[in-house]
């Protein structure tokens, strides 16, 4: 490493995030800066380049001058010729987090000039350091790490620039590439050679072991669950990811938007903090909440469905309500083929509004409100009715027995009944001669426990299932059902 003691390895991340002093936490405008200069000139070099100048400079701008998107993506290449591979997640950690804070706050301030700024990471230059690397597995949890980043930049640049986004998808293909290459390999676990006992002691080892505690099955006959994950930050990312993937290869199937909902809402565990009902929440900005009438008004209901579930992926914007009406609404006109996700939509805003009501009247931190007009009629109606009656609601709707089975059981986890819930699951898969039912019932078990808040152990579920989809070569057998668990 080259970091000085002034910046320590383990303080990256502080520093890219901290706020500065000033009149914004995000700094000031640092186009006419020497030190900009110089890193400017350094990084335009066609060859030569002094990286450890390029992190010098970089640093003591982030740390005292501004959070600039231009100097995060220099010190990346830093990191990324480097191979330093915890440093270089850290970068796209932080720009990640400033992000969703307040995307608008980031410099440089003109939205054209951002829009370059992350081009960037797409010109060759960039690429090209990309083609040769391949992280080792020390580095997989980086990988990881640096995969939910960028998935979180690539929803916000999309919302941000509906017409074409900046943002860098060849670096996110090879970083999803390296998550999956980086991953440990299983060791080999090789059987003891049997000890010869002496005859009449083996019921007295029986006797003397300790009882098994019983885990979650994954299946009637399938491999034990996988290690569980030692970050919940890692884990309700790797969900989140699992929830978006889904989405795009199945917009249709209500499962990936009800996953997407435990991932955002089911870990509030009350309203947020207010001051007379106003939140220091960041909400959307003026031209957004234009750009979603528009879509409405234009009647382009499939975008609306797709701009707005990825909105609702992002920031503090779960707590914009309008979003869920516009999806819902985009549901109903779109016709019989979206029906099941708007009814889970509808179905889910019901259960978030009967746990935390109080979001109805709240606003961000501009005064906009959480819910416009249209939609606290929508909540009165729509929604009252399916809080009243959300299970039989969601009964009417054409579905097989297993989708049955499963609203029965969200209908117990609204009611915070979560081991009756899985009791009814785990029955069911023992009860079941149908590996594909199985299969599915096995992800409603990853998302309960979601919503029971223990999500490292909800992905390990995800983990064990993406291997049966690969031992099995599910993926071609029965694509649709891998893609409910991807």
């Amino acid at each position: 490493m080259t970091f000085s003691k002034e910046y320590a390895i383990s303080d990256l991340l502080s520093i890219i995030t901290t706020p500065l002093n000033g009149a914004t936490p995000f700094g000031e405008n640092i186009n006419y800066d020497s030190d900009f200069d110089a890193l400017k000139n350094e990084i335009g070099k066609l060859g030569n380049i002094d990286f450890n100048l390029v992190e010098e400079k970089s640093l003591k701008l982030l740390k005292e001058k501004s959070k600039d998107i231009r100097v995060l993506s220099f010190l990346s290449l830093c990191y990324l010729k480097k191979e330093e591979w915890e440093s270089f997640a850290d970068i796209f950690d932080g720009l990640a987090v400033l992000a969703e804070q307040n995307y608008d706050g980031l410099f440089p301030d003109r939205e054209r000039a951002k829009q370059l700024a992350f081009k960037w990471l797409s010109e060759d230059r960039y690429t090209d350091s990309l083609n040769d690397k391949k992280p080792g597995e020390d580095s997989h949890e980086h990988m990881v790490r640096l995969s939910a980043a960028l998935g979180k930049i690539k929803v916000i640049l999309e919302q941000k620039f509906p017409e074409g986004s900046p943002f860098p998808a060849n670096l996110y293909k090879n970083v999803q590439l390296w998550e999956k290459t980086s991953k440990p390999k299983p060791k080999e676990a090789h059987p003891p050679t049997p000890v010869q006992k002496p005859a009449g002691t083996e019921q007295a080892d029986q006797a003397a072991a300790p009882p098994v505690t019983a885990t979650v099955s994954t299946s009637t006959s399938g491999p034990a669950v996988a290690e569980v994950m030692d970050n919940p930050r890692q884990a309700q990312a790797s969900a989140k990811k699992a929830a978006s993937f889904l989405i795009e290869k199945e917009p249709q199937k209500a499962m990936g938007y009800r996953l997407m909902r435990g991932v955002r809402w089911d870990i509030l565990e009350k309203a947020p903090p207010a001051d007379g009902g106003k939140t220091q929440l960041q909400g959307p900005n003026p031209q957004q909440r234009t750009y979603f009438q528009n879509l409405v008004a234009q009647k382009d209901w499939k975008t609306a469905l797709e701009k707005a579930e990825a909105a609702f992926a992002s920031g503090a914007n779960h707590f914009w309500l309008d979003l869920q009406r516009i999806i819902v609404t985009a549901c109903k006109e779109l016709g019989a083929a979206y029906a099941p996700v708007g009814n889970a939509v509808l179905i889910e805003t019901a259960y978030f509004l009967k746990r935390v009501p109080e979001v109805v009247s709240m606003s961000f931190s501009d005064g906009a409100p959480f819910c416009d007009d249209a939609t606290k009629d929508w909540i009165n109606n729509d929604v009252a009715a399916a809080m009243n009656d959300g299970a039989s609601a969601g009964r009417s709707s054409a579905g097989d027995p297993v989708d049955i089975e499963l609203r029965d059981v969200n209908s117990l986890v609204s009611a915070g009944q979560f081991e009756q819930a899985m009791d009814l699951v785990q029955k069911a898969i023992r009860s079941s001669s149908s590996e594909r039912d199985n299969f599915r019932r096995t992800i409603a078990i990853g998302s309960l426990l979601l919503k029971a808040k223990q999500p490292d152990i909800a992905v390990s579920v995800m983990e064990s299932l993406d291997l049966k989809i690969t031992t099995y070569h599910l993926d071609r057998w029965d694509p649709d059902i891998a893609v409910e668990a991807w």
